[in-house]
């Protein structure tokens, strides 16, 4: 019998040991797959781009993949190709180096987006602007084995290219969606470029980007406002471009004014409608709440627009915690707490004789759901049922 129990005990871990191979050989011959389409990829976008030239100048308008190898604009045999940037050995160049690149570009792309949060203020200092030099210039350092030669970009390209895709944008009448994600993205490729042209200074750079983000903000109006709402909540390739939504007597979008009636997002996998007004209106599976305080959305989070805290709470959570009758639910700031008010009716009798209602008020934290206070009439433990 026990030679049975350990032949058994045997067997089990037989199974796990190959169970365990098993897994490990599939992880890493999934990673190995995806390395190859990678790659594949990348030496697919690395094609002849049929564009005449005669010098690499003519082909500063090309965007490139900002990978090594592959990464800089050049004229070739009469033609504009993406090629390796002449300045690095050809010999650097192979599917290790390429692989680097592409996770470098990654990181590339946030350190970017920090640099044109901050050129999008309306007024730059002066110690500002030298800070952005220096942070450009570090990044030119950084990367520079994994991004394009720099090449001086002219300014009537950079504006044909930009008035280019508004115009492509307004003559865009059924697939509106698709083409604003399109425009927005193609709007941030040549910020991008700009950084990386090594030819602007920080003054410069800055006065540019502005330009461009204020034909961004007039496409993003243009759309939200032919829509009359802003769904991010089933349109999830928005989400790609409107990274955040201001909501307070009015709804602002990237500081923007837009015309809308409400703000549909998805929290904690809910779908929340947001109404503008002097108190916002936040609605969740038939919950309305009123918010005293001004409401943003951003990172699949609704905050406190002027604390920055996060209302982790949704309103459905409150009607589970109630059990009266609930009358209204205020969302206000107390000190430094954000709390919900909620005011709720109660139904009983006096000693089980005389019927009765009265109100019965929550305090609740809107950040973690922890119950502040209630309040009572003083006789309410008189009351029955």
């Amino acid at each position: 019998m026990k030679g049975i129990k350990l032949n058994i005990i045997a067997a089990i871990l037989l199974l796990f040991l190959v169970f365990s191979v098993v897994l490990v050989a599939n992880a890493e011959e999934r990673e190995r797959i995806r390395k190859i389409l990678e790659i594949k990829e990348i030496k697919e976008i690395a094609k002849e781009i049929r564009k005449e030239c005669k010098i690499d100048a003519d082909c500063i308008d090309i965007l490139c993949p900002q990978a090594i190898g592959i990464d800089t604009p050049r004229c070739i045999e009469n033609r504009c190709v993406c090629s390796p940037n002449p300045a690095l050995e050809l010999t650097k160049i192979n599917e290790t180096t390429i692989g680097l690149c592409i996770k470098l570009r990654l990181e590339l792309r946030e350190k970017i987006k920090e640099i044109i949060e901050k050129i999008k203020s309306n007024n730059l200092t002066k110690e500002e602007i030298e800070n952005l030099n220096e942070e450009v210039n570090k990044i030119r350092e950084r990367y520079k084995e994994c991004l394009p030669q720099p090449m001086p970009i002219k300014e009537e390209v950079i504006g044909a290219k930009v008035r280019q895709i508004v115009q492509r944008y307004s003559q865009e009448k059924r697939n509106l969606t698709e083409s604003f994600v399109e425009s927005i993205k193609n709007l941030n490729e040549i910020k991008i470029d700009l950084i990386l042209s090594g030819n602007l200074s920080g003054k410069e750079l800055a006065e540019k980007i502005k330009e461009i983000n204020e034909e961004r903000k007039k496409i993003v109006k243009d759309y939200v406002e032919k829509l009359h709402e802003l769904n991010l909540a089933r349109k999830e390739e928005l989400k790609e471009v409107i990274k955040q939504v201001k909501i307070e007597k009015n709804v602002k979008v990237e500081n923007e004014i837009i015309n809308v009636s409400r703000v549909i997002v998805k929290v904690n996998n809910k779908e929340i409608e947001i109404r503008p007004g002097d108190n916002v209106t936040i609605i969740v599976e038939g919950v309305i709440v009123k918010s005293k305080v001004p409401i943003r959305y951003e990172n699949e989070s609704i905050k406190d627009d002027e604390t920055n805290k996060t209302i982790n709470v949704t309103p459905e959570k409150i009607r589970e915690r109630v059990r009266e009758r609930i009358r209204e639910i205020l969302l206000e700031r107390k000190e430094n707490l954000i709390i919900y008010n909620v005011y709720a009716e109660k139904s009983g009798r006096i000693l089980g004789i005389f019927p009765v209602n009265f109100e019965v008020r929550y305090e609740i934290s809107a950040e973690d759901g922890r119950e502040i206070s209630i309040k009572k009439p003083w006789w309410s433990f008189l009351v029955i049922g």
